[in-house]
Order: structure tokens, then C-alpha cells, then sequence
């Protein structure tokens, strides 16, 4: 894989250097920068610091791509949200998200020439050095669609073939194509601007890495789905359901007696806060009526959007026809903003289902983290049940 090289006019240098003066640059990375930290280039940490730990939890620099005596930094502040968005640090228990790439303002010094792997797209520079000027977003909550949003019409692969199109559809390789993939068939297949990683785990039957599993961490019973997975799940079970007419949709007034008659067996709703709107998605067949229903609780987690699940229920002659995975996915893309965080609890039995959903569940008992702005909390577990949660979208 390789980005989009552009040929250009005059020496880039010159172009780079009559630009900077007018240019802010912005460097996303890890959190925790003060102001006047100097950046330091990989070989530099290496010979300086104790540790490259932090640099090699940065995308790119433990891989060998970027230049050694060079540090990177754009001129799109969007771009920088982007790249800070990979930097994920993760509970060592459950594998939730406890720590989020940050963005800065940076000063560069020394000559800033353009990021080879950005040749012509203004995007991208780099230089001998920076020093951060100060703290834009101390903790960058993207999830990984949203970060190739911001990029994906910069990257190509080999032959310098797109790799994405204009609405974010995925566009196969030369190799993929060989093997049979078409624009077509990756159109049904994964939802727009999907990142290659996960585009590469579910065509050669792979992990991504970016959900849980108990082999890593040992709170977790049940692994999540991978994200290709889960939506190709999601979109098929969506549509037999469709075919029968059954619709799935938020609540009226009308519809909370069936509700409540649904959930009287469930466990009580979390409660938040007063400050949390509570929502009801419903499942309705033309014929039958409301044959299911999840309750949900919206929140604000560092001050971004999140959401407890509350329960979920089906009437017994609709089980095991894939509504509750539906409605688990559904309420989140019914929501008015995407969530950074979902959460809810169930019965052990239950965490094969939950998880086919694209939710990791935790051990019965397990405490689930929850990170806030200046601290982490623990949301403490019960014998009886288990948590679930997802970092990012379905």
C-alpha cells in the first residue's frame, strides 16, 4: 500500500519553504504534551530517551515508513485529528479505550519539505524538529471511519490506483481484482470509508486488533465481532427483516404500553443522571405489531456522546431470528450523533448474541472502566451479570 505521489512543478523545497510563513501546522500524537516539548525524530529518541515506547504507539514509527531524522505534522487540522485517532491505549483487563491521541500546534524548525508519502497534496510536511505551541484537543475522539474520512482521498495503492472513491467506497486492488473482488461486490461489503486493516482481516480471515479478546485480556468472555463482520451481519439481517415488512424505528407515544409490557421481566434501567435523554427503538411487524424493543440512556463521556443500553427484549415467537442483534445496532444508528462509547448488561447466556452484535462482554463480576477527562472510573460489576461495551461504531 502506498499514498497518492503527485508530480509537480519547481523544487518542493522552495515551495515549502515561501509557504511556512503564512502556513499553522498541527501534529497529532500522544496525549500529554505540555507546552514547548520538543519533538523529537525516532533516531533521536532512540539515542536520547530510555524508551521509544511512545513513538512506536504512534502509526507509522515502529513500522519503518517515516523517516528516521524527520518529525511530521500537517496543515489541515483535520488531518491531525486523523492521525492522533490511532493512537489508542487500552485497559489491560477488559481492552476498553483509556487513553486517546491528542492534536497540537507545532512550530517546526530547521527546513520543512512535504511528507513523501503526501507528494503533491499539501497535506502533510516534515522537518528536523518541532516544538509544540499548544494543546488543541487534548483527547481526540474519532473512530477509525471517521479518521479515513479525513485522509482517504489521499491514499492509492501500488499502481497509484485509488484506493477510495469520492463517496468512500472502497475500491480493490490490482490483486484483489485478481482474485475475483469488484467495485460492486466491495460496495455490499463494507460500508464507506472502511479502513484497509479491516478490509484486509475479513478478506483473508484475520483480527484487526481493534476488539478484545480474552487471549489478550482476561476480563473478557466473550470477543466481539470484527467491524467488517458486524456490519455485514447487521445489513443482511436488516434486509431478510425488511423483506417481511418488519421495520425497526423509534418509539411513540402509543407504542409504550407494548413496551412496557416487553421489558417488565428485564432488569431494571440503569440510571444516570437527570441531565440524560432516555430513548425507546422499537421492532414492529405489519401483522403482529411491536415484537420487540431496546431502551436506551444518551450521556456524555469527556464530553462526547455515549449511550447505556438498557434492556432489550423480544417476544419469545420472534427469537433466534437475529432481531436482538438488530436492535442493538439500530439504536446506536438511530441516534441523532455517534456515539464514542456503548455500554449496557447481560445475562452470561446472552454474550454469544451480544457479541455477534459487535459488543466485547466482559466476565461476570469484571469492573468496566470508563474514562474520563482527568481520571478513570470503574463501573463495578455483579455476579449475576455481565458488562458490555463497544469503542466506536457498529
Amino acid at each position: 500500500m502506498s499514498t497518492r505521489s503527485k508530480r509537480t512543478s519547481g523544487d518542493p523545497r522552495k515551495r515549502a519553504g515561501q509557504a511556512s510563513a503564512r502556513r499553522r501546522y498541527w501534529h497529532g500524537g500522544i496525549p500529554g504534551l505540555s507546552t514547548g516539548t520538543e519533538l523529537l525524530t525516532r533516531r533521536r529518541a532512540e539515542r536520547e530517551l530510555d524508551t521509544t515506547q511512545q513513538y512506536d504507539a504512534q502509526a507509522g514509527y515502529d513500522l519503518g515508513v517515516t523517516n528516521p531524522d524527520r518529525v511530521y505534522f500537517t496543515s489541515d487540522l483535520e488531518v491531525a485529528r486523523a492521525f492522533a485517532s490511532l493512537h489508542a491505549v487500552r485497559d489491560d483487563r477488559t481492552g476498553v479505550i483509556v487513553e486517546r491521541g491528542a492534536v497540537y500546534e507545532v512550530a517546526p524548525s530547521g527546513p520543512i519539505t512535504e511528507d513523501e508519502d503526501f507528494t503533491g497534496t499539501g497535506l502533510s510536511w516534515c522537518s528536523p524538529g518541532a516544538r509544540v505551541l499548544r494543546t488543541v484537543e487534548p483527547a481526540v475522539h474519532l473512530d477509525r471511519y471517521e479518521g479515513v474520512a479525513r485522509i482517504g482521498r489521499t491514499l492509492t495503492w501500488d499502481d497509484n490506483s485509488p484506493m477510495y472513491g469520492p463517496d468512500g467506497a472502497f475500491l480493490p486492488s490490482r490483486a484483489m481484482r485478481a482474485r475475483g473482488y469488484t467495485e460492486k461486490s466491495m460496495a455490499s461489503r463494507y460500508r464507506p470509508w472502511t479502513p484497509f486493516e479491516y478490509v484486509e482481516a475479513d478478506l483473508n480471515g484475520g483480527r484487526t486488533g481493534d476488539r478484545s479478546i480474552p487471549a489478550e485480556h482476561v476480563d473478557v468472555l466473550a470477543a466481539a465481532s470484527e467491524p467488517a463482520a458486524t456490519w455485514q451481519c447487521h445489513v443482511m439481517r436488516t434486509s431478510e427483516l425488511q423483506a417481511e415488512g418488519i421495520v425497526c424505528r423509534g418509539a411513540e407515544l402509543s407504542d409504550l404500553p407494548a413496551v412496557d409490557a416487553l421489558i417488565a421481566g428485564t432488569p431494571a434501567p440503569l440510571t444516570r443522571g437527570a441531565a440524560e435523554d432516555r430513548g425507546i427503538v422499537v421492532v414492529e411487524h405489519p401483522a403482529d405489531g411491536i415484537i420487540a424493543t431496546a431502551v436506551i440512556e444518551a450521556a456524555e463521556f469527556s464530553g462526547q456522546p455515549m449511550y447505556w443500553i438498557s434492556a432489550v427484549s423480544v417476544v419469545p415467537a420472534w427469537r433466534r431470528r437475529g432481531i436482538a442483534t438488530v436492535l442493538l445496532n439500530s439504536a446506536q444508528l438511530l441516534l441523532p450523533n455517534p456515539p464514542v462509547f456503548a455500554a449496557g448488561r447481560c445475562i452470561p447466556e446472552l454474550a454469544p448474541l451480544v457479541a455477534k452484535a459487535g459488543f466485547t462482554v466482559l466476565k461476570p463480576g469484571a469492573a468496566l472502566p470508563l474514562a474520563l477527562s482527568d481520571r478513570v472510573n470503574l463501573l463495578e460489576g455483579s455476579s449475576d451479570r455481565c458488562w458490555f461495551y463497544r469503542d466506536g461504531p457498529i
